[in-house]
């Protein structure tokens, strides 16, 4: 329940005396508690206990050894929920209407109008005495749920779901020292340990946290509380880092419970916090690897991002952040920086340097990549390549007077410290690597977004300008209607088109590590696509290759699913995604953006969207999906071919009415985006 949230359920005290449970409590004035049910979960199976005089408070006594209903139970779980009365009050039904919906909407107009709601989330809970008991020699527990709700586990697995917060994080003397608040249901704490795991090395470091028990916390729904400290010591030498990103968890023994549960740190609070100015090193033999703090966008998880640097470079980076001002007045002319991924070069940052290098070689115009990068081949014959990390790179964004992105700036920065991001002088162009609207990014790319800055914003269309103002808080001066880069290429008509079905699903920002990944709907759910015997079938039928090409943030799982019949996978760097889109006859995608380019090529694109309520979340799309996308959406494999092989009835044509929708979308269907581009980064 939101914290803000108006909360009717006031005290709630469950006290366990051997089999016995003594339930009470008080609701807000103007609430009747008229009975206690208690109901066996899936089933229609319920016992109910009248409460003697009918009020806003309310005491129970449910004795379990001897009752006849909980002996039909062998296995299952049991929930409580209170029948209540609202006495006659409207302002009161009103709020209680708004906080459950149309599950009370539908009361009588009698004047005391009932409903149901279950046992929990309490302002102020407290538990006594709970304890495992048996009933008919099976154990049973009263168990807060991970929603905050009462239960009762009979020769079930119950929650023990824990909750973590950040504190502070200090660093001093090379110990990172992080401190929080734990709180744990249904079982105490015996044994914890931090934990970094690395998202692309899959490296597990382990070091010691000390914790020390509060009290049971009745503002927290009666969850046991904790307070934790985790040391990690940069100058162990038994340590070896990688070049990645390591998220952070608390790994946990709890009482009577086998398995260790692994809680991700996280801070809500953290924009006000002063510990992501901090900065770590460790050095291993020849290299220095930076250790910041980062905090991620969407659900406030801490990770490290540490990057490995050569002891020179890192040498030379210090001395330029004391002396960057002496040096910034011998750099007087313009001075660009383009990039994308410091791993890429294929997407609006390549086609807008390619752009430059092509038709004003003369400009310092400079393009960051990994020197270990697959698509080093694409810009390295243009020259003015700057590999990242380099001390050339370095020097060159500090001294730069633009820096010009396909995403987040600071991705092609050498450090993504604070410490260098206020010593960054240039103005920030948002190049875009997609048209945006089909989920709601405002907290990635939102003028009051923490970890993401520009000064001027590219976008395709009125539409999409009208949303970037309205929704992401820019001003209309800072955004720009040009098209994207990328899009010159794509109207380039050199690639002839082929039979091929294109399947290109985007990332899922939670399946950051392997196991979650091999676990996920995602994994499942594109594995038995592929392997489905009637995709072949039809694309037999229709004599269509079948590609199936994963998201870069993704690729590093394309492993698992290679060998499939029929199916030829692509590799990061392999082939050019735009090449792919041309020579394609029909795309298969759930949120990609790159389905408008598709659209905007006048082919059809599907709409796989199984996850479509976990993938947009609370914040949802910016666009009415089912009116704006540029093609029909589905949720389940078998209406996907029916819809596919219908589509191949008609010889892949697009619908009218999705050729309709992309209009909007796309202002300029031409071949002068980066001329226009150009303009736009001039004037600023």
């Amino acid at each position: 329940m939101n914290e803000q949230q108006y909360n009717y359920k006031k005290k709630l005290h469950i006290k366990q005396e051997k089999d016995c449970f003594f339930i009470t409590g008080c609701l807000d004035k103007g609430l009747q508690v008229n009975k206690l049910i208690v109901k066996w979960r899936n089933t229609k199976n319920t016992l109910e206990l009248k409460s003697p005089t009918p009020s806003n408070t309310f005491h129970f006594k449910l004795k379990l050894m001897n009752n006849e209903w909980f002996h039909r139970i062998s296995k299952g779980y049991v929930d409580f929920f209170l029948d209540v009365s609202v006495e006659g009050n409207t302002e009161l039904l009103e709020k209680i209407v708004e906080i459950h919906g149309e599950s009370v909407a539908d009361i009588s107009n009698k004047r005391d109008r009932k409903f149901k709601v279950r046992l929990g989330e309490f302002e102020h809970t407290s538990l006594k005495g709970i304890q495992e008991l048996h009933i008919n020699h099976v154990p049973s527990l009263l168990y807060i749920t991970k929603n905050n709700n009462i239960s009762l586990a009979i020769n079930k697995k119950y929650s023990v779901n824990p909750e973590g917060m950040i504190k502070e994080i200090s660093f001093h003397k090379g110990v990172f020292s992080i401190t929080g608040s734990l709180f744990t249901r249904n079982s105490e704490v015996e044994g914890a340990t931090l934990m970094m795991i690395g998202r692309d090395s899959n490296q597990s470091l382990e070091f010691p946290v000390t914790y020390e028990r509060t009290e049971e916390t009745p503002e927290r729904f009666g969850l046991q509380g904790y307070e934790y400290r985790g040391v990690i010591e940069l100058e162990d030498n038994s340590i070896s880092l990688f070049d990645d990103i390591y998220d952070v968890f608390l790994k946990l023994k709890l009482v009577n419970y086998d398995e260790h549960v692994s809680l991700r740190l996280n801070d809500p609070h953290y924009k006000d916090q002063a510990y992501l100015t901090g900065i770590g090193t460790h050095q291993y033999g020849e290299n220095v690897f930076t250790v910041v703090p980062h905090i991620t966008h969407g659900r406030y998880n801490l990770s490290f991002v540490v990057t490995k640097f050569g002891k020179g470079e890192y040498k030379y980076l210090n001395k330029l952040l004391r002396w960057n001002w002496l040096v910034r007045p011998f750099f007087h002319k313009e001075l660009w920086l383009v990039g994308e991924l410091p791993y890429k070069a294929q997407d609006t940052g390549f086609h807008f340097f390619k752009f430059m290098r092509e038709n004003y070689p003369e400009r310092e115009v400079y393009y960051v990549i990994d020197k270990n990068s697959p698509e080093l081949g694409n810009v390295e014959k243009y020259g003015n390549v700057l590999f990242y990390k380099s001390k050339k790179h370095i020097l060159y964004t500090l001294m730069a007077t633009k820096i010009i992105t396909s995403h987040h700036a600071d991705y092609i920065y050498p450090l993504k410290a604070k410490v260098f991001k206020d010593r960054i002088r240039a103005k920030k162009v948002f190049l875009q690597h997609g048209v945006m609207g089909t989920r709601n990014s405002a907290h990635y790319y939102g003028k009051e977004s923490t970890s993401f800055e520009t000064d001027l914003f590219l976008v395709s269309s009125d539409f999409e300008k009208d949303m970037i103002v309205h929704d992401f808080g820019y001003t209309a001066e800072e955004v720009k209607v040009t098209g994207l880069s990328r899009f010159d290429e794509l109207f380039h008509h050199n690639v002839p088109e082929k039979k091929q079905l294109l399947i290109i699903p985007t990332w899922r920002e939670w399946l950051t590590r392997e196991e979650k990944f091999l676990e996920s709907q995602y994994f499942k759910t594109y594995k038995s696509l592929l392997k489905n015997v009637d995709l072949r079938h039809i694309a037999k039928k229709y004599k269509m290759q079948i590609v199936f090409c994963l998201h870069p943030n993704m690729q590093k799982y394309t492993k698992h699913l290679e060998k499939m019949e029929g199916v030829r996978i692509i590799n990061q760097g392999e082939v050019d995604v735009q090449r792919l889109l041309k020579e394609s006859t029909l795309m298969i995608t759930d949120y990609s953006s790159v389905a408008f380019d598709f659209s905007f090529l006048g082919k059809p694109v599907l709409y796989y969207q199984f996850d479509q309520e976990k993938f947009l979340g609370e914040r949802g799309s910016h666009l009415n999906l089912d009116k704006d996308l540029p093609g029909p959406i589905v949720n389940e494999e078998e209406e996907l071919l029916k819809l596919l092989n219908s589509y191949g009835a008609l010889y892949f044509q697009m619908n009218p009415i999705y050729e309709k929708r992309t209009k909007k979308f796309l202002k300029y269907k031409d071949r002068k985006n980066n001329q226009r581009i150009l303009k736009a980064v001039e004037e600023l």
